[in-house]
Order: C-alpha cells, then structure tokens, then sequence
C-alpha cells in the first residue's frame, strides 16, 4: 500500500473495525500517523491537539484509548522524539503492568524510544528492543496485533531523520572544520623550513586527513546500510554486501582519507603558489559539482 494515495489510507485506517486491524494495516496506520504528525513535533500543542484528533478519527486508536487512557501521552512521546537524558534515565525504573500503567509512566517509556533509535543500528532492532524493555508494551502489543508493526513503522521513520540530521551535521563538520584545518596544516608544513618539519607534524596531518574520511565514510555506510532507504531505493543504495561489510567500510575509509589528503594537498599547493590559483581551482571545482548535481538533479534520491 506504500503506492497507494494518502487520502485512500486515511479513509480505510480511521473507518475499519479494529477486528479486521492485521499488522500490514499496522504498518500503514504508523506511517499515517508520522506523516500527519511529524511537521508539528515542533508545537507541543498543535502535535496534542493534531494526536488527539486522529485518535478520535481511527477506529482502532478510539478503541485502545478508551481502554488505556495513556495511549495519547504515549503517542505523544513517540512522535515528539525528542531526547532527554534524566527522562531515560528515569523510565528504566517503569516495570508496571499494562492495567496499572498511568499517562505520565507512558509518557516516560514514550521519551526513551529515542535514546533505543540512536544507540541500535537498524529501526526494527531498535523497536524489538524498546517494546521487550517494558512490560506494559509487551502485553499491549500481545493484545492488539497491529500495535507492533506500526511501532516498528514510527521507528522507522524516525530512525530515517535521524540518519538524514546526522549526515548533514557531519557534512557540515567536514566543510568547515575537518578539511580546513587539514589544509591548514598541509600549508604550514609547505611554508617552513625543511629543517623545522618534524614527524609529529607529519603525524598530525594524518589524523586530519583520517578524520576527514571518516566522517565521510560514516555517511555513506550509514546510508546505504540502511533498511528503510534499500527498501525506497534500491537502484540508489545497496551497494555494501550482507558478508563482509567490515572490509568494504575499511577500504572505503582508506580510499576517502587518501582523497581528502590529496585534495588538501592540492589546495594547499596552489595557496602557497599563487592565491588567486587555488581561489580559480575551488571555483571552478565546486561549480563543475553543483553543475552536475542540477543538471541530474541528484540533491535529493
């Protein structure tokens, strides 16, 4: 039902009768909710006001929360995503059962969903996880078949922004930390005196350049060993092997950390050389990219 259009999928998920609710119609109930949800996570009260609305719309939802008034905070929690330590903390204490579980023990174990996201490599992991860490979601998820899967699909989509924020945050770390600083270094080296060049220098130059094609290395495994983007994409990601992926991340960590030097090297050739060089060189180099990128349009995939 991926394909099908939202407005058909809203219509079937908030009329069925929780009776005919199986774990496909989990799935797609949990992405409805994170599509209709997700945009407000930013308003604590629109997102109430937004979950309260959908709960009343959906007949399954209706049903639950009429009988465990805590859904809504747990709900809330979930989407919300948003990671607090203390709040971690203090939901490993919650063991209560699913009859006695209040809204503000849900909202607790609702708030941990993101520390399992960010410490499991893979959402469904990550969701097997949180659901056998408590008990009360244990039993709801025995109760109602569809509860898991669409857990599991929230967890999903979730852990997909993650990865998205996470691999900007780290882009951004190389554009203006990592290779800078490696091309700084790369030019004090050039303009001392060979007499003054020392190993540990050298050394350091190293480190920068491995720091460098780490982070780079990290963006593209994370991605392609993704589950959600090889299922949306498969033509696009995939290309490291099931057997083996330690060897494929090490080879490519060599190959970037080997390009970044090179291309530092470059740069901070051309600075010592002739300023104006290497400002022609980085100009036409990321003009000739963007070039590419647009006339592929190959931004997003």
């Amino acid at each position: 039902m991926k394909s099908t259009p939202i407005s058909i999928q809203q219509y079937f998920a908030f009329v069925r009768p929780a009776a005919d609710f199986d774990e496909g119609d989990g799935l797609e109930l949990g992405r409805l909710l994170y599509y209709q949800l997700s945009k407000l996570r930013k308003n604590d009260d629109e997102l109430r006001e937004e979950l309260n609305t959908f709960i009343e719309r959906t007949t399954v939802l209706r049903e639950c929360e009429y009988k465990y008034r805590f859904l809504d905070e747990l709900l809330f929690q979930i989407i919300k995503n948003k990671t607090r330590l203390g709040a971690v903390q203090s939901s490993f204490t919650v063991k209560t059962v699913l009859a006695s579980l209040t809204s503000n023990e849900a909202g607790r174990i609702g708030k941990s969903l993101a520390m399992m996201l960010m410490t499991n490599t893979t959402s469904g992991v990550a969701a097997e996880e949180y659901i056998f860490k408590y008990p009360a979601l244990e039993e709801l998820a025995a109760e109602y078949r569809w509860f898991k899967p669409m857990l599991g699909a929230i967890a999903e989509e979730l852990m997909s922004n993650v990865l998205y924020e996470m691999s900007i945050a780290k882009a951004a770390e190389v554009a203006t930390e990592s290779v800078p600083g490696l091309v700084l270094q790369l030019v004090a080296v050039l303009i001392s005196p060979a007499k003054d060049r020392s190993v540990l220098a050298l050394v350091s130059v190293g480190i920068s350049a491995a720091s460098a094609g780490l982070a780079g290395t990290s963006m593209w495994y994370d991605t392609d060993t993704d589950p959600g983007q090889r299922q949306r994409n498969p033509r696009c990601f995939g290309m490291v092997p099931d057997q083996g992926r330690g060897k494929a991340f090490a080879v490519t960590f060599v190959m970037c950390s080997l390009q970044a030097l090179a291309r530092a090297g470059t740069i901070a050739l051309l600075a010592v050389t002739n300023i104006n060089w290497m400002a022609a060189f980085v100009a036409a180099d990321l003009g000739l990219f963007f070039a590419y990128k647009l006339a592929r349009r190959d931004f997003l995939t």
